[in-house]
């Protein structure tokens, strides 16, 4: 029906499970814990929150589901609809034998066959769509097991989505809403393997039962104050969500001196009440460094003790050039024109490039000439200045000759490569 493979972007680690509880009767943790220190129990309590799901689930010991934790979202797109479900669930993998696994769900049908782009909170997967005439012609499942003690689960789920209007208790309601706290994007899009985009949503219907005890839900997994030469501010919004008041450490930054926590909001309290929000304040000021990661660490009464939030700014140069450059149709043995491919600063600070080169299948078909401008290890480029690669197409045998021209620059987002095509003909 589908072949998949995943494309890698998005977190390397799964979630952790340093934090599972004790084993209940059945044989499942008590509770999961994310990277950002939100702990979600098995959702079971009969309520609408938990889709109805009872302990009568997985009374039998052989079959049925209950979910620690659901993302569920209808994708609606030019070639039809898709239902996509991101979810970390308890199953029996038969009699007696309890299992827990992460799981990306893509069930649906689209009018054309062929292969498209997937992008969600996580990370990016391929699918391949069959045949238009089969009813259901989008229907994949990729489950990564978790262990049922501690050790990480794998797959790139690392933090449970939740919703932005969250109460006590639960990360959401089971119904459609806006949520944060995906590692890489809080949306569902489809792309055509061209780049297209068909369609897109930020709608999820959210299941997640937080454990007894204080909850501590922060509203992003990581900060950015992007690439620039002036001060910024960042604020986060803390929740207690949990069953009980929220008790505050220490709020401080650590890695660097350049971002500092005002001594507001979270900062400023030493409790919240369940159902309490407050915020912590990050100020940025540019200094030396032309990047900044550190991290806001955040102590309080939960069962992780310290909340770890990734936080990174950046004054630096921005290598920018063409996704592509196409050189034709030329016959073997001769030559096309010279092609000039500008190379684009368009940072905050000069950069200075350290390598240029082509690689690739096709590679011994593409040669770099002289210009005046030339981009070569050593050159330095100032802020909102270019320079250029000069590229000629040589085809030495028929078919299609495809490789990539590679810069790299003491940039914020090197390396970048520009995709060279030309065909040979004889």
């Amino acid at each position: 029906m589908l072949v998949t493979s995943l494309v890698t972007t998005g977190p390397a680690d799964g979630l952790s499970s340093r934090f599972t509880g004790p084993v209940d009767r059945r044989g499942f943790p008590a509770y999961y814990t994310d990277s950002s220190g939100v702990s979600l129990r098995i959702c079971e309590d009969g309520t609408f929150a938990c889709l109805a799901t009872t302990t009568a689930a997985l009374a039998n010991r052989v079959d049925g589901e209950a979910f620690y934790w659901q993302a569920a979202a209808t994708l609606p797109t030019s070639r039809g609809t898709l239902d996509v479900e991101i979810a970390l669930e308890a199953a029996f993998a038969e009699r007696n034998v309890p299992s827990v696994f992460t799981r990306i769900r893509v069930r649906g049908h689209l009018s054309r066959a062929g292969s498209y782009v997937l992008n969600h909170p996580y990370g990016s997967l391929r699918i391949n769509a069959a045949s238009a005439s089969e009813q259901r012609n989008v229907n994949t499942t990729i489950d990564v097991d978790c262990p049922l003690g501690p050790g990480p689960c794998g797959g790139r789920i690392d933090n449970f989505l939740r919703s932005t209007s969250l109460g006590v208790g639960y990360l959401g309601l089971a119904v459609p809403g806006r949520v944060t706290g995906g590692s890489v994007r809080n949306s569902l899009s489809l792309r055509t393997s061209s780049g297209r985009t068909l369609g897109s949503t930020r709608q999820f219907a959210i299941v997640g039962k937080l454990a007894t005890g204080p909850a501590n839900v922060i509203t992003t997994p990581r900060v950015s104050f992007g690439n620039t030469a002036r001060p910024r501010t960042r604020t986060l919004l803390v929740h207690s969500a949990g069953s009980a008041a929220l008790t505050f450490g220490a709020i401080r930054m650590s890695g660097t001196r350049q971002v500092t926590v005002a001594r507001t909001g979270c900062a400023a309290r030493r409790s919240l009440a369940p159902g309490g929000n407050c915020r912590v304040t990050l100020h940025f000021r540019p200094g030396a460094a032309r990047v900044v990661r550190g991290a806001l660490l955040l102590s309080d009464n939960t069962r992780v003790g310290t909340h770890r939030i990734p936080v990174s700014a950046s004054t630096s140069g921005v290598v920018s050039a063409v996704n592509g450059e196409g050189f034709g149709t030329h016959r073997v043995g001769t030559s096309s024109r010279t092609h000039r491919i500008l190379v684009r600063n368009t940072g905050l600070r000069a950069m200075r490039i350290s390598g240029v080169s082509v690689a690739g299948t096709g590679a011994r078909s593409f040669h770099r000439t002289a210009g005046g401008d030339r981009c070569v290890a050593g050159t330095r480029v100032a802020a909102h200045t270019s320079c250029s690669v000069y590229v000629r197409f040589a085809p030495t045998s028929r078919g299609l000759k495809l490789a990539r021209l590679n810069v790299r620059a003491s940039a914020l987002n090197s390396p970048q490569s520009v995709l060279l095509r030309g065909r040979g003909v004889r």
